[in-house]
């Protein structure tokens, strides 16, 4: 309640007890001149006739009971009065002279815990704490006087409960004696909040600071603030901060300013300067509160120095993290439930991409094939890969990527888990290995292929080693025989003939190793001349239908050009050692059955075949059987024998004519081999020409 509402409170006490006392006056004076019946109690000698008399008694009569009605005129306000006075919540108190309780409100009853006739006559002191009465005369005395505006001693109830009170007192007047008037504010809520704001303000640890608001001058701060400017309460209290100079009085104008205007200020960004000259980053936090009727400014200042440090060398690292994330040639990507979220410059380029859009918001696998190289959905590998992933921190892993223009590539991926604010990311570090898988591929080929050929060298030289043994085995056992004068004539003739059979067998060797090496060494001569084709398809008829004929397999051949046609430019030692070396194998593995050879003119080539029905050969060997010191089987030299390098000369002759030779075979079936020299028939050659193609002559 202010000020003001006391004053009226007090008016309308003092005008309620002025009019009763002037009913009271009146109605005393009425009722002097009659008794209890209404009956005049003097004599009206005066009255000369009866109509006088009657007058007389009728206006007494009308007065009379106008005097009855002004009782209960009176006993409404009594009663009006009481009613207003026990509505107040307020603790309202009429003492006499000395101090002592003559009337009180229903609220002190109440709120004291003590009945009306306890507090009637009770010194008003007895109902402040014992220990405090003192004072509390005291502060009576003085505002009284008029040198206190209010007394804040507490109330005590009759259990011994404090209850916070402002207490205003006043001279009156109570049925016509001078009384004082008490009134006791009830303040427990505004204490209470009074004591959080204390405590929130000592007990902050941010520096905080109470100032008058027209002055600036500091009236309270807490110890944070000396702490953080290093000044002493002595040197703070009653200072403005421009005299502190924690700020230029621009700086301090602006920031009050902005405050007075809105009527407070957050987390406003300023430089305070220190005791030492130290300067000090703060957010400003202020607003205008009031304490019993008096207008300050609050001010909470944070300081965020190390923070502004901390994000200063957090912007540095990561000014240096992205200038190495933009640098890397490795595509980096961050993902996060199964989609990327960020991506540098490098993922563009190994992806292909024009723009960032076009990964961020995808799921790698959006850049993948369907199948990984294990044939299982990239789907299916990519979860199996993050798992791994977040089950150990850290996995890496070759995938097939494919880029945008759906060129598949080789890739090295490294994942690694981390978290950000308490969610799950996973960092990718994606390089293409295309190149490198691509060479290794080609080293491992070309291990394999000195494995191999270190593997069929070991072979040969076992296999020659054998094959050179027979013959030469043979040729100086039987020469032995020869110097033996006890052989007759006809055992002589057949050593000589198997001298000369295993001599031939030998030379062939030595000729196909000696061949083989000029072809390996590009040494290998050709000697372009006239050649029927069908004489040399006749010539090896006849060299080989006996052969044939022993071995049960039918010999057959086929010349589809005269001998005209079939007469053309090319080396017949070379053309006629490849059939040869065909018709040997055919007959090698064709135990029964046929054996077909000839030609055919296809276009500007002449293809030859070797057709059989022999063992045949494997698919997979299909290629491998013209590799030099190879045979389609490890078998086949002991249960075959020979040296594993005709077919591989056989390729050497054709590619060195300018042809090529395959073999189309079904194991068990049989086997034909195909091979094309260009056709250059003689009919329509010049001799340019034929010098052109072979320059010796």
């Amino acid at each position: 309640m202010t000020s003001q509402s006391y004053k009226e409170l007090e008016q309308t006490i003092l005008f309620l007890e002025q009019e009763l006392s002037d009913k009271d006056e009146r109605l005393s004076l009425l009722k002097s001149d009659f008794d209890s019946n209404g009956k005049p109690l003097h004599a009206l000698e005066s009255v000369a006739n009866s109509t006088d008399r009657m007058k007389i008694e009728t206006e007494l009569k009308d007065a009379l009971e106008k005097v009855r009605e002004k009782e209960s005129d009176i006993q409404d306000i009594i009663s009006n009065f009481e009613a207003f006075f026990n509505t107040i919540d307020d603790f309202l108190f009429v003492l006499d002279e000395m101090g002592n309780i003559l009337h009180c409100n229903e609220t002190v009853i109440k709120r004291l815990g003590y009945t009306l006739e306890e507090l009637n006559g009770m010194p008003v002191l007895n109902v402040h704490p014992e220990e405090r009465r003192n004072d509390a005369l005291q502060i009576i005395t003085e505002m009284l006087s008029g040198k206190s505006d209010f007394c804040p001693i507490p109330l005590i109830t009759k259990q011994g409960k404090e209850i916070y009170v402002e207490t205003r007192i006043s001279h009156g007047v109570w049925n016509g004696k001078p009384a004082l008037f008490g009134v006791s504010k009830d303040i427990s809520k505004l204490k209470l909040s009074e004591e959080k704001f204390s405590t929130a303000f000592y007990l902050n640890p941010s520096a905080c600071g109470l100032s008058e608001a027209d002055s600036g001058r500091y009236v309270e701060v807490n110890e944070a603030f000396y702490r953080l400017f290093g000044f002493t309460k002595e040197e703070t209290i009653g200072h403005t901060a421009t005299e502190l100079q924690l700020m230029p009085e621009k700086t301090r104008a602006a920031i009050l300013s902005k405050a007075d205007s809105l009527g407070r200020i957050f987390n406003e960004e300023a430089e305070l300067r220190t005791k030492n000259g130290e300067i000090k980053r703060v957010l400003l936090s202020g607003q205008n509160i009031q304490i019993q009727d008096h207008d300050y400014r609050y001010t909470v200042v944070h300081d965020v120095t190390e923070i502004h440090k901390a994000k200063e060398k957090i912007e540095e690292s990561e000014g240096k993290f992205r200038n190495l994330y933009e640098s890397l040639s490795l595509a980096y990507l961050i993902i996060k439930d199964g989609v990327c979220i960020e991506c540098n410059e490098a993922a563009l380029e190994i992806y292909k991409a024009d723009k960032k859009e076009e990964i961020i918001g995808k799921s790698p696998i959006n850049y993948s094939p369907e199948f990984q190289t294990n044939n299982n959905k990239s789907s299916e590998e990519a979860k199996r890969h993050i798992k791994l992933a977040i089950e150990k921190g850290f996995h890496t892993f070759e995938w097939l990527g494919m880029r945008k223009n759906k060129e598949e590539f080789y890739a090295e991926v490294s994942l690694k888990k981390f978290y950000f604010k308490d969610q799950l990311y996973i960092q990718c570090l994606t390089s293409d290995i295309t190149e490198r898988k691509r060479v290794e591929s080609e080293l491992i080929a070309a291990k394999e292929r000195a494995e191999e050929s270190d593997r069929l060298k070991t072979a040969f030289l076992q296999n020659m080693s054998h094959e050179i043994r027979t013959p030469l085995n043979a040729i100086c056992g039987f020469s032995a025989f020869l110097d033996d004068d006890d052989i007759d004539a006809d055992r002589r003739k057949s050593y000589v003939q198997i001298i000369q059979n295993n001599s031939n067998q030998l030379l062939s060797i030595v000729s196909d190793v000696l061949t083989i090496s000029a072809l390996e060494t590009k040494q290998a001569q050709i000697n372009i001349s006239k050649v029927c084709i069908n004489d040399v398809i006749v010539e090896l008829l006849a060299v080989f239908k006996q052969q044939a004929s022993n071995q049960t397999v039918s010999l057959l051949a086929k010349r589809p050009l005269s001998d005209k046609q079939s007469t053309i430019y090319t080396d017949k030692t070379k053309i006629t050692q490849i059939l040869t070396n065909l018709l040997t194998n055919a007959l090698k593995f064709t135990h029964d059955g046929f054996i077909e050879f000839g030609y055919l003119l296809i276009n500007d080539e002449i293809e030859f075949y070797m057709k059989d029905s022999g063992i045949g050969v494997k698919p997979e060997l299909h290629e491998k059987i013209f590799e030099r010191f190879c045979q389609a089987d490890k078998t086949i030299q002991i249960n075959y024998g020979g040296t594993g390098l005709g077919l591989s000369i056989c390729k050497g002759f054709v590619e060195l004519l300018g042809g090529k030779i395959r073999v189309q075979s079904e194991f068990g079936k049989g086997s034909t081999f195909y091979f094309t020299l260009p056709y250059k028939p003689v009919s329509e050659m010049g001799k340019n020409t034929i010098k052109s193609d072979n320059p010796k002559g």
